[in-house]
């Protein structure tokens, strides 16, 4: 494919910032993974759109940074900008931030067909391609700042940007960016079977056939950036005909919902004559216009508004701005936009939604106030909801409390069981001998604990011999050490000739060793048997008899 590079490695004409405010020319449509991926080969097939001001892309993005824009800012980019017919443009991101860019031209118009694009990135180095054929690398020192697990996003969106895609022209609206198939390929250096150096290995291919898959992709609602004139619905995200459609049209018109508040204000100390308040966007932050109402005397205040499509902060207060403020903590979870200076929750009503009710929260905080097991955790805390454990106990660490964990330490052996045998359920090697109390227990390979074939888990020297179980290669089996193998099967006691003969059938493999052969005649390395029968323990043998 004779392709030809219009622009040597330039900075980016926009770096977006996840803090800055979106615009409502034109709503679109962006899809991203729930998970996040760290190198990997990326590919797709897609048709971009045409028009002034308008990006079509896939590309990855560093979406898990929190509050560190842009310290941890990272993204790589196949983006088609509609005022270029004959062009695609590969860019790395970084902190600063900075990016670098490539526009590469095409022997044909990406805006007219489905092409495949693909990018692997691995640590130091990213390589473009385009139809099987690699057009683009990146390897300067400064790709070695790629390094943070990134997500892959595809999406639709206008800017005015003269000096790159143009100014935004309204009148391309609908428009449509088309993917055929996404798939993502592990970096498995040396194992794989894909790509450069078959460097990579498929790990899942999605080809759209159905309805999106939610347990792969969310589809973006009320979401933007800096410089986006378009506002990213999911009403705009489709899959027809075994394509994922990203659909940029005119604002759409608002609906209503019914949303129901609640929020459980037990742990105040209220008088009869003090109201707790809902106060948000949706009514001016007014104070006491939104009064809520606890009917029940339950401790938890409700209320119901129809709410506009769109985003919505908003917290509890008592009496207006008078009293409490029951906004989460700053930062917290479920902080609505936890790198600003506010502590509001949030939630989002999508175009024509059915009644939604929000969540339901302990007052100033993140979790549910319900404890099934009254033990003053919440269950949203509490490692065993369902069993009294108020100090949390988890000696295993598995994140599942003693109280409800039948296998409190964790090695494979029932608590219950442990008992029965008098081992210890919150320790794995009961008797200190380096052997697991299921090892031990196990021994024979039979299910069930049986004396004289397992190991004793309350001894650390189950046989009685020289050695520790977790040193012997014949832990149930005394060891010897006297080179008595004769006659074969049946030692008599008396180390001669006789067990000379059968020990040198043994080394030469002419008799099978079983553990009786190997408690008498395994003397080497001397005080450390090693648990076969070899030249250097006939060696050893001889002296015994001479």
């Amino acid at each position: 494919m004779p392709m030809k590079t219009i622009n040597s490695l330039i900075i980016a004409v926009l770096l977006i910032s996840p803090l800055g405010v979106y615009g409502s020319q034109c709503a679109s449509g962006e899809v991203m993974t729930h998970e996040a991926y760290q190198y990997g080969r990326f590919e797709t097939r897609m048709q971009s759109t045409d028009g002034d001001g308008v990006v079509s892309s896939f590309f990855l993005y560093n979406m898990d940074l929190g509050c560190n824009w842009p310290e941890e800012n990272n993204e790589l980019d196949i983006e088609m900008t509609g005022n270029r017919d004959d062009s695609v443009q590969f860019t790395t991101h970084y902190p600063g931030p900075q990016g670098f860019t490539q526009i590469v031209s095409m022997p044909f118009n990406p805006h007219e067909g489905l092409h495949d694009y693909a990018f692997e990135w691995e640590p130091g180095i990213v390589r473009w391609f385009v139809d099987g054929a690699l057009v683009y690398t990146q390897d300067q020192p400064f790709v070695d700042g790629l390094v943070y697990p990134m997500r892959i996003l595809m999406n639709l969106w206008g800017v005015n940007a003269p000096d790159w895609a143009g100014n935004f022209d309204p009148s391309v609206m609908p428009a449509n960016a088309r993917y055929e198939y996404v798939r993502y390929y592990a970096f498995t250096p040396g194992s794989g079977n894909t790509g450069t150096a078959n460097n990579f290995t498929l790990q899942w291919s999605d080809e759209f056939d159905g309805l999106l898959d939610q347990n792969r992709w969310e589809a973006r609602e009320f979401a933007g950036f800096g410089g986006n004139l378009c506002t990213f619905v999911s009403n705009n995200v489709s899959t027809l005909s075994g394509q994922l459609q990203l659909a940029m049209t005119a604002p759409l018109t608002p609906t209503y919902s019914q949303v129901h508040f609640s929020v459980d204000a037990s742990s105040l100390n209220l008088t009869p004559t003090d109201v707790v308040n809902l106060n948000g966007t949706f009514n001016g932050w007014c104070g006491n216009c939104n009064p809520m109402y606890d009917s029940d005397g339950d401790g938890i205040w409700e209320l119901t508004l129809e709410l506009s499509s769109g985003k919505h902060e908003y917290k509890y207060t008592t009496n207006g701005w008078s009293g409490e403020d029951g906004g989460p903590v700053l930062g917290s979870s479920c902080d609505f936009k936890p790198c600003d200076q506010y502590n509001n929750y949030g939630l989002v009503v999508p175009y024509g939604s059915a009644a939604i009710q929000a969540e339901t929260y302990c007052w100033a905080s993140c979790d549910s106030c319900a404890d099934t097991d009254s033990d003053g955790v919440p269950d949203t805390n509490d490692n065993c909801p369902d069993d009294a454990n108020p100090l949390q106990e988890d000696n295993d660490t598995d994140t599942l409390g003693d109280a409800c964990d039948i296998d409190d330490d964790n090695d494979g052996l029932t608590d219950v069981f442990e008992l029965s045998i008098n081992t210890d359920p919150l320790l794995q090697d009961t008797d200190g001998d380096t052997v697991s109390d299921y090892i031990e227990v196990n021994f024979d390979g039979l299910p069930d604990y049986n004396a004289g074939t397992d190991m004793n888990p309350l001894s650390s020297n189950t046989d009685g011999d020289a050695y520790l179980d977790g040193n012997d290669t014949l832990p149930v089996n005394f060891n010897y050490e006297d080179g008595d193998v004769a006659p074969y099967g049946t030692p008599n006691g008396i180390v001669d000739a006789g067990d000379l003969l059968v020990g040198i059938q043994l080394v030469l493999g002419i008799k099978d060793i079983t553990d009786i052969e190997k408690a008498h005649m395994d003397l080497y390395p001397p005080g450390a048997p090693d648990g076969v029968i070899t030249l250097s323990d006939y060696i050893l043998m001889q002296y015994l008899v001479w």
